[in-house]
């Protein structure tokens, strides 16, 4: 409570990535990440490990005054496959916590930042 993860990326030149929400692992040298907008830039990214850059993959969609740089929150899941999971709501300021980690809010989306669905799975 109170504090929030940091992620520092690259060799020489190191970023600091502010309120990161979830990392994973893509491929041996893609890492995958998700930001928070509480302290961070939100959105889905993806660092390359051998390039050492990030690219945001998916990008919030709720500017507001409050949020410049995005409301939506994004907390990363996992992975399925080559899909990435994430829960998603676009509005932080109205989340519960409490319920936010539910199926409802799962959403998938490629590798490349194509096919943005909520996720669904054949069980």
């Amino acid at each position: 409570m109170g504090g929030y993860s940091i992620l520092s990326l690259g060799s020489k030149n190191v970023d600091t990535i502010h309120d990161v929400t979830g990392i994973a692992w893509a491929t041996p040298n893609m890492l995958v990440y998700s930001v928070s907008p509480i302290y961070g830039k939100p959105g889905i990214y993806i660092y390359d490990c051998i390039g050492q850059a990030s690219r945001q993959i998916v990008a919030p969609k709720n500017m507001n005054n409050a949020y410049p740089d995005g409301a939506d929150y994004f907390e990363l899941y996992g992975m399925d496959g080559s899909k990435i999971l994430f829960y998603y709501t676009n509005d932080v300021d109205s989340l519960d916590f409490s319920e936010f980690r539910n199926r409802s809010l799962l959403f998938g989306v490629n590798l490349d930042g194509s096919n943005f669905v909520r996720f669904k799975n054949n069980d």
